[in-house]
């Protein structure tokens, strides 16, 4: 995996195929500008929301650093909110790599896709805070 952003600048060649974590640049219902990390493909854009940054992800499955995981002895996130996730299909052990919202008071991962398991999260990571000529 690869840990560090890759900026996007205008005229870059963007790459199409893979899994990738993104930074958005987004603009509120206030027009006030800011960022967020979600999973993306570099290449989004929509209205006056742009993809400012990205860096590559594998699932738990393909690579286990920086992943948690109750089956590893870890203990679930503590804090409340928004995880990247590994899941694995349980008719088929297909893997996937998705984002959901964890609730501790009720210990439970929201909005689980039917037939699927959480099998391993990770916290996003902050988003690219650099400059780029995408959203400046």
């Amino acid at each position: 995996m690869n840990d560090k952003w890759t900026p996007l600048k205008i005229g870059d060649e963007i790459p199409l195929l893979g899994k990738y974590i993104v930074t958005r640049a987004l603009k509120g219902c206030n027009g006030k500008k800011f960022f967020d990390t979600t999973l993306g493909f570099p290449g989004w854009s929509y209205s006056n929301n742009y993809v400012t940054a990205y860096m590559g992800v594998k699932s738990a499955v393909e690579d286990k650093s920086g992943w948690h995981s109750i089956y590893w002895g870890d203990d679930p996130p503590k804090t409340r909110g928004w995880y990247l996730v590994t899941m694995i299909r349980t008719n088929s052990n297909r893997a996937r790599l998705g984002e959901l919202f964890y609730e501790p008071k009720k210990a439970r991962w929201l909005a689980v896709p039917e037939n699927w398991e959480v099998v391993a999260y990770k916290p996003f990571p902050k988003p690219y805070n650099g400059k780029t000529a995408i959203f400046e």
